[in-house]
């Protein structure tokens, strides 16, 4: 997930975005002219609302925001579901970047984590940059760094957290050097 997009999303949660608010008719238009390149769908528990963000091929973004409740717009993107890079994700996601949280961390299970890092390949099929697992006794890291798809396995959680959100950092200088935020955790999400 870019730094943009979570920035975009933001806005418009706080009620301050002009982002163009479109529905079913250009989304379509959108997708016939197949410049849509991912979706977004923002589940917001607090409001019991789901809206999308629509990113296109040329970075501009768009609103789905549902007219007549939810049901109605579920069904209407349900088609575009598997026709694109269809990501779901909470508000909460965007309640710890506006607290000043970035990169956020996830933490996914271990199922998950074998659904979206492919080892032998060693590529990611998450829409995140960087998540980890707690695999028995270990904890296994994954961050994407200027295009670069990175793996560790970490003895302690703290290491893990911090491989993964400062990416100026090696496993090496991770181990060597104690000294990091006492706050890691606020920046995991657990999914």
């Amino acid at each position: 997930m870019e730094k943009r997009e979570l920035e975009v999303m933001l806005n418009y949660y706080r009620g301050t975005s002009k982002l163009p608010l479109i529905w079913d008719n250009d989304v379509m238009e959108l997708h016939q002219k197949k410049l849509i390149r991912k979706i977004y769908e923002v589940i917001d528990k607090e409001f019991d609302e789901t809206w999308y963000l629509i990113r296109d091929t040329k970075e501009h973004s768009y609103i789905v925001k549902p007219k007549f409740g939810n049901t109605l717009s579920k069904d209407m993107m349900k088609k575009y579901r598997k026709k694109y890079d269809f990501n779901r994700i909470d508000t909460e996601i965007l309640k710890k970047f506006e607290n000043g949280f970035f990169p956020i961390v996830f933490k996914v299970s271990k199922i998950d984590f074998r659904k979206f890092y492919n080892k032998l390949d060693n590529k990611n099929n998450a829409f995140f940059n960087n998540y980890y697992c707690c695999w028995n006794v270990k904890y296994r890291a994954v961050r994407i760094y200027n295009n670069k798809v990175e793996y560790k396995t970490f003895e302690d959680e703290d290491d893990a957290i911090y491989w993964c959100s400062q990416y100026k950092k090696t496993k090496d200088d991770i181990l060597k050097n104690k000294i990091r935020p006492t706050n890691l955790i606020d920046y995991v999400y657990e999914l």
